[in-house]
């Protein structure tokens, strides 16, 4: 049950739930490829999930925004997604790790 950094990417071991939940921040082309996730059953077999990362630019989708308001006033965020897909909106903590405020599918 903790935070673990190598450069850009953020690794979360939540350990009740049986997940291990990576972050990676400044996708780059470079980072496309296969990466593995996995366990050590024994000391002579593993069992692992492989993944395909693929990494696309849209413009159609900005990849940043800024809004901007005022103590004690109302700000209105709006994000535009593909339909059909699982949106969450969550708050970058100090170590760049963003902390999930709300999802749905």
């Amino acid at each position: 049950d903790e935070w673990m950094e190598n450069g850009d990417v953020s690794l979360y071991d939540d350990t009740r739930a049986g997940v291990l939940m990576v972050f990676f921040r400044e996708l780059k082309a470079a980072d496309a490829g296969t990466y593995r996730c996995g366990v050590n059953v024994s000391h002579y077999t593993e069992s692992f999930t492989e993944l395909q990362l693929s990494v696309k630019h849209d413009a159609k989708y900005p990849k940043s925004m800024t809004e901007s308001a005022h103590l004690g006033e109302e700000v209105n965020i709006t994000c535009q997604i593909p339909e059909e897909h699982e949106v969450y909106f969550c708050k970058e903590d100090d170590n760049h790790i963003c902390q999930n405020i709300s999802s749905s599918k």
